[in-house]
């Protein structure tokens, strides 16, 4: 009886900003990413509730055709970040996720404390590139449900990347202070947990 069709916009987007607080708000029904931070310091997104988002083109990425969308995604040096008490459902790509390219250090960041189901990728990932870090991160008692499934899992053409925890570029990812502790991994379609580092540099799960 009806259709909706989302539209290629990030919902709320930040960029080399400081002191942000992002509370008790929702963000649904986007084609691109719900909260995403590039050079942030300071920012904490908590309370708040985010679905059915993502699978648009990532527009100027290789030939066009990659789809992509994440709930909560930071980018290129965000430090001192706090992700807590969230309700994360239906994403395409993963529900949080902190990324980077060469020479960067991802630092002081916690995702804590939320239910994150129905993610197409990961529930969480991360990837660094060459000569990059991990330094003070934590995820801690998070609930993980069903990842790969839902809309992003069923459409994907990916479907081995598919995990919990997702180490996307496994070769270049070195961790210092990384532990991964206390959280529930409930049904993933390939993987349960992918935290995979550069040798002697592994996260500390438990």
């Amino acid at each position: 009886t009806s259709i909706e069709i989302a539209f290629n916009l990030w919902l709320f987007q930040v960029g080399n900003c400081t002191d942000i607080v992002v509370d008790n708000l929702t963000f649904k029904s986007g084609g691109g990413h719900g909260v995403r931070g590039s050079g942030c310091r300071d920012i904490t997104v908590r309370n708040c509730e985010f679905g059915f988002l993502g699978g648009s083109y990532l527009t100027g990425f290789r030939n066009g055709t990659t789809r992509y969308g994440n709930a909560v995604e930071f980018m290129a040096g965000s430090k001192r970040v706090l992700v807590e008490n969230c309700w994360v459902y239906q994403i395409y790509d993963s529900g949080y996720t902190h990324q980077g390219l060469t020479n960067y250090c991802a630092s002081d960041i916690t995702f804590r404390d939320s239910l994150l189901e129905y993610c197409g990728m990961g529930s969480i990932e991360y990837w660094l590139g060459p000569d990059s870090l991990c330094r003070n991160v934590t995820y801690s008692g998070n609930i993980m449900r069903y990842a790969g499934y839902g809309f992003g899992g069923i459409q994907r053409p990916d479907k081995e990347m598919s995990a919990h925890i997702q180490s996307n570029g496994a070769c270049c990812n070195q961790a210092d202070n990384f532990r991964i502790e206390n959280n529930i991994f409930e049904l993933s379609t390939y993987d349960l947990v992918n935290a995979q580092s550069k040798m002697n540099t592994l996260p500390v799960l438990k």
